[in-house]
């Protein structure tokens, strides 16, 4: 079966979410390798995941919320718990606007 282009807006939320990622995992898991053992998945796994060439899977998504001690809604929506140390540390390193206080 072919694989089917994603449109734009599909393209550019995968774009937004591996950011998130991205930012999260560098200020809390510097080592991208390491992040990755942590997953159970190859470091080219999640170096395409953070460069926006590959959707993470939920599971994915779940495993990085516990690893990053980040809620989901941080790393799908960008929406950020006040009361979360984690959360408010990337939205303070980042300081990007796809990130929400709730």
């Amino acid at each position: 079966m072919a694989k089917t282009k994603r449109s734009e807006d599909l393209m550019a939320i995968q774009e937004t979410i591996a950011r998130r990622i991205g930012s999260a995992r560098e200020l809390l898991v510097p080592n991208q390798s390491e992040c990755a053992r942590l997953l159970g998945v190859d470091a080219s796994t999640l170096n395409k995941i953070e460069k926006g060439d590959r959707a993470p899977n939920v599971f994915i998504i779940i495993e990085l919320s516990n690893i990053l001690d980040v809620s989901t809604d941080f790393l799908l929506k960008g929406l950020v718990d006040p009361n979360s140390k984690n959360e408010n540390a990337t939205y303070q390193a980042s300081q990007q606007a796809e990130f929400t206080l709730k």
